[in-house]
Order: structure tokens, then C-alpha cells, then sequence
């Protein structure tokens, strides 16, 4: 083996001397010369050591598998690990967003290559987010990259272990900064009137003299129509905005009253087919005369709310705002497209419908989801479920009146003023809680709940004596 600064003449004739050391050494009949990237001659004699174990244990088969990896550039790694997601088919929104938390994470944590992934660097990082302004949501969306992108390293034989596992989810039920609300029955019939009303009724106000021809008025009420259609859709389907956007005349059955979710178009690319109402159903002609009248087609590969007609979040903010609806309500509690979806599964709750069923129309993989995101608290009857649970005997229990069921002395529930007492019932006097005899008062002891009385028990030990 040999550490050397390699030596050369240049054109001149002159000779000179390369900033870095090299090694030079034979193992297995063949001769490797390789850079040792350091002007640090006691730091290349190390590294060269290494590099000559490395290949001697290699010429063996005793090589490192992770060893060629480690000293590849980490963005190299990521790169690779780009290609893998776009091999899955994962969508491009998903992806850019995906390679830019990495990237954010290496530019933060000056991480080259994989040795530089540590996990109390990561944890720090994430902290230094947590505390500024950014949601938990959108700290757990960055950890969510790192975890999977470790995940892949062991995968695929990169890396020994996940630097990333153990990472703790922020807890994003305590800093949720959009949280959507249902919309009420007198809300939703007034958002699709003004949908319906809004684009003719601007046009007529912009031209207040000339007025519109016949042709443009059809036009901005056909507007209004598909407009106030989509969200009646939306509302009663519980479809997503990309979902919406993707359906095409094909995934409408109107025989068998469905609608299918392909999978292209699935937030969980996954195929759903989902019943429709009978209205929507009857709905789904007269659309379809309005989209042909708009100039556009209505083949099985065309879509059922095409891009002209389709609105934008701004579109939806003016509707929101010509029906007299506040975006965010005092509550902070916002309304917009996706609302519509909540709409949806809050109703399903509201009439009762099974939970299991609810997750399933909403096609939620966990019911949590369903139950604690998606279901609005103020369309239930919370009040009706609260009276719905006391019995119809317990009117006046406990005031003063009525008389206890017997179920209820059976818990133990009789116990108090109104029985075991000397004095009027209801009056405080005679025992205390629980039936005890107050201090000072000539009350009996109530006998206990659910087992024999005292006496009982000495009648029964004296038979049993008597016997033997």
C-alpha cells in the first residue's frame, strides 16, 4: 500500500504536485488507485486502511452491503427514491409534495449523505417547525416523509435501519386551523338558489340598459343550473372536488342508480360504486341537456361537469357571499366546497344511519375520520338523544315527586331525603345522603340494596345451628 500525492509536469516542464492524497495497493491480482479526497496525511493513511480492508474483505465475499451506499450522495438516494414513487403510480401533487418536504429537511440539516440521517436532528427540526407557524397537521405531513422515505432505504438495502422510526405524530385534533362545518338545511336551499340566480343576475346588472340577448341569457342561467347542480350533487353524493372533476357519463348508471368512483380519480385509488337518490338520478338528464346546449359533449368519455362549467374556490367564496353566507363563522368554522362533503356524512348521522355504513359511503379507511372530522356535532339531536336516554317514569325524581321505579331502588338511587327519613319527604331532615341516620336524628339505618336484611341473616344463622 501506498499514500502518495500524485506528481506530474505540466506544460512548461515544470513539475507539480496534487492537492489531495491518493492510494495505491493490489489485492486479488489487480491494482486499485483511488483518491482519498483529504490534504490531511494522517487522515489518508487512515482512510486508506480502510479502503484496503474494504476491498480485501470484498475479494472474499465478506463485502459490506450497505457500504457502497452509505458513500453515495444522499440526493442521490433521494432521487432514487422519486423514481420508486412514480413507479407506484402515486399522483403528481403527491409526489412534488412528498420530494419537497425531503428537500427541505436535507437543506435545513446540511445532510450529505446517509450517516448525516440522525434521528435527534430530525426531532429538532421538526420541533423548530412546531413551534413556528405551521399546523400540526403540516409538521405531520413532513414526518410522514421522513418515516417513508427510511422505510425505503431498508427496503431496498440501502440502509441498515430506519433513522426515522420513532418519531412521534403531533397531535392534530388540538390545532386544527380549518375546520369545515356542515351546511343547515335553510343554508344549503339558499347557496344553491344564489348559485343558481348569481351568473344572470350580474350580467343583467353590468348591462342595466342594453340588457342581455336571448342567446347570453340562456347561456348564464344554463351556468347558474350546472353550477347549483354540482353542489346539489356534491351534497348528496359526498363526492370530492377532484372526484367531481373526473366524472364522466360512463361512471353513471342511471338503470341501477349509481355512480363509480374509478380509481384514476380516487383520493384513495381505490374503485367505489355508490347508490344515487332518485332525484339526483332524474337530475342527471336534464344535465345533460344543459351540457349539450352549452356546446360540450356528452359521451361516455366526457365529463359529467366539464371544465368550462366546473367553479374554482373563488367561484364557490362568490356564492358563498351572494347567498348571504359568511365564509368563516364566529366559531371559525369555515364553508366551502369540500363543506358539502361534510353536508353529506353529517345528514347520514343525523337520520341514524349505522356508523359502519356512514364510513363506508364516505369511503373512509378509519371510522375515527369519519366520526371525528367529518361528522358535524351541531346537526345532531344532541338534546333528543339526552332525553331520549331517562326513562318515562322519571318525571319529577329527585324533585320531590313522583315515585321511583323499581329499577331505580334496585341501583341503590332510593337512598336520600325522599325514603329512610323522619320527617316529610323532601324535607332534608332524618338521613343523610346515602341513607345513613343523620347525627342527633332518630332515623333507621336503610337496609342495604340487592341482599338480604340484617335480621334475615340472624334468622338464617340460628336455623343453622339448630340443625347441627
Amino acid at each position: 500500500m501506498r499514500v502518495y500525492k500524485p506528481e506530474w509536469k505540466d506544460r512548461s516542464g515544470e513539475r507539480t504536485t496534487g492537492a489531495v492524497y491518493w492510494v495505491q495497493f493490489a489485492v486479488a491480482g489487480r491494482l486499485v488507485r483511488k483518491s482519498l479526497k483529504t490534504k490531511d496525511k494522517r487522515v489518508a493513511q487512515m482512510r486508506a486502511l480502510q479502503m484496503v480492508e474494504r476491498e480485501e474483505r470484498k475479494a472474499v465475499g465478506l463485502a459490506d452491503p450497505f457500504e457502497e451506499h452509505r458513500e453515495r450522495p444522499l440526493a442521490e438516494h433521494v432521487a432514487d427514491f422519486e423514481v420508486h414513487l412514480a413507479a407506484r403510480g402515486v399522483s403528481k401533487a403527491h409526489l412534488d409534495d412528498r420530494m419537497l418536504c425531503l428537500r427541505e429537511y436535507l437543506d435545513a440539516t446540511k445532510a450529505r449523505t446517509l450517516v448525516g440521517l440522525d434521528f435527534v436532528e430530525a426531532q429538532r427540526w421538526l420541533g423548530e417547525l412546531a413551534a413556528g407557524p405551521l399546523s400540526a397537521r403540516s409538521v405531520n405531513k413532513r414526518l410522514q416523509a421522513l418515516r417513508q422515505f427510511g422505510r425505503w432505504l431498508v427496503q431496498a438495502r440501502r440502509h441498515t435501519h430506519n433513522p426515522f422510526e420513532g418519531l412521534a405524530m403531533r397531535n392534530e385534533a388540538t390545532d386544527r386551523r380549518r375546520v369545515r362545518r356542515a351546511f343547515t338545511d335553510d343554508e344549503l336551499d339558499t347557496f344553491l338558489d344564489a348559485a343558481r340566480r348569481r351568473p344572470l343576475e350580474e350580467g343583467l346588472r353590468k348591462r342595466p340598459r342594453s340588457g342581455l340577448s336571448e342567446q347570453v341569457e340562456a347561456k348564464f342561467r344554463r351556468v347558474g343550473e350546472c353550477r347549483a347542480f354540482l353542489y346539489a350533487f356534491a351534497a348528496g353524493t359526498g363526492l370530492r372536488r377532484g372526484e367531481l372533476a373526473g366524472l364522466t357519463w360512463a361512471d353513471v348508471d342511471t338503470d341501477r342508480a349509481t355512480v363509480t368512483v374509478r380509481a384514476s380519480v380516487a383520493k384513495s385509488k381505490r374503485m367505489a360504486e355508490l347508490p344515487l337518490r332518485s332525484d339526483l338520478v332524474a337530475a342527471l338528464a336534464v344535465q345533460a341537456a344543459r351540457v349539450r346546449a352549452h356546446g360540450l359533449g356528452t359521451g361516455p368519455r366526457d365529463r359529467v361537469f366539464p371544465g368550462p362549467l366546473f367553479p374554482t374556490h373563488g367561484t364557490v367564496a362568490r356564492d358563498l357571499a351572494y347567498a348571504g353566507l359568511d365564509g368563516e363563522d364566529d366559531q371559525a368554522c369555515v364553508l366551502d366546497l369540500h363543506s358539502l362533503r361534510v353536508t353529506f356524512i353529517s345528514r347520514l348521522s343525523a337520520a341514524g344511519v349505522h356508523p359502519r355504513t356512514t364510513q363506508a359511503l364516505a369511503r373512509h379507511a378509519k371510522i375515527d375520520l369519519t366520526m371525528r372530522v367529518y361528522t358535524d356535532l351541531r346537526m345532531l339531536d344532541l338534546r333528543g338523544a339526552v332525553e331520549s336516554a331517562c326513562p318515562s317514569d322519571a318525571g319529577g325524581r329527585g324533585l320531590g315527586e313522583g315515585t321511583p321505579p323499581a329499577s331505580v331502588a334496585r341501583y341503590g338511587y332510593d337512598s336520600g331525603v325522599l325514603q329512610g327519613t323522619s320527617g316529610p319527604a323532601g324535607d332534608g331532615r332524618g338521613s343523610a345522603p346515602g341513607g345513613v341516620a343523620a347525627p342527633g336524628s332518630s332515623a333507621p339505618r336503610r337496609a342495604r340494596v340487592g341482599g338480604p336484611s340484617p335480621d334475615a341473616l340472624r334468622e338464617s344463622r340460628g336455623a343453622g345451628r339448630r340443625l347441627g
